[in-house]
């Protein structure tokens, strides 16, 4: 399927490669990805998502991307994900300490839950200050 071709402009905060436009007057950012699929292969059909069969979040590679439901790209990194011992966000391992079992089953990453639960804490502050 030939090598990753890797977006060599910006990045958005979970490593997509992103396009900056203006639109109405108003900055709008375009998922690197996304624009070369649609570019390849037609439109995106409503509430489906483009997975990466490389894993590369900047590649922009038409042949690596395939159109998905939510529900199955989700399904997709999860499966993946488990089987690698790393979180849902695959930054960090899912062993020792780190590791959080939950009664319904489900594992989760002290590390990511904590973050999550920080940045809420502070989101929450934010807005009775404001």
């Amino acid at each position: 399927e030939g090598n990753c071709i890797m977006w060599l402009g910006p990045l958005n905060t979970h490593g997509y490669g992103i396009i900056s436009n203006q639109v109405e007057g108003k900055q709008k950012f375009v998922l690197a990805h996304r624009l070369a699929y649609e570019g390849a292969f037609g439109q995106i059909p409503l509430n489906h998502v483009i997975h990466h069969l490389c894993e590369a979040r900047a590649c922009v590679n038409p042949k690596h991307l395939f159109v998905t439901s939510r529900a199955e790209h989700r399904k997709i990194h999860e499966e993946t994900k488990f089987r690698e011992g790393l979180c849902q966000r695959g930054e960090h391992r899912l062993e020792g300490s780190n590791l959080v079992s939950r009664p319904d089953g489900r594992r989760e990453c002290r590390l990511c839950s904590n973050a999550a639960g920080r940045k809420r804490y502070w989101i929450k502050k934010q807005r009775k200050q404001d």
